[in-house]
């Protein structure tokens, strides 16, 4: 029940958080890093990686970036994956 409580308020604060910076780079017109960079995601095969990726994948997006369709990796895929840099991010590790 504890960690149920924590996941929800972390999740709520990170959602608040992006939400905050997404808004602040569109009010203030902050140049946008990622403007031209594409990102290969990657996510987590359990439930919780698919809401993480969203948010990251969100985030990197309000900064200009453009990230393709995830890719659903396991913990050892991903890891060789993104050596030899067939993905860039994973939100879960």
């Amino acid at each position: 029940m504890l960690r149920q409580r924590v996941w929800k308020t972390t999740s709520l604060m990170l959602c608040a958080v992006l939400f905050s910076v997404s808004i602040g780079f569109h009010v203030f017109g902050a140049d946008l890093p990622g403007k031209g960079v594409v990102v290969q995601s990657a996510r987590a095969t359990w439930t919780t990686g698919y809401f993480l990726e969203a948010l990251y994948s969100r985030a990197l997006e309000d900064l200009g970036y453009t990230v393709t369709k995830p890719k659903d990796l396991s913990n050892p895929v991903f890891y060789q994956a993104v050596s030899q840099g067939e993905v860039d991010f994973w939100a879960n590790g």
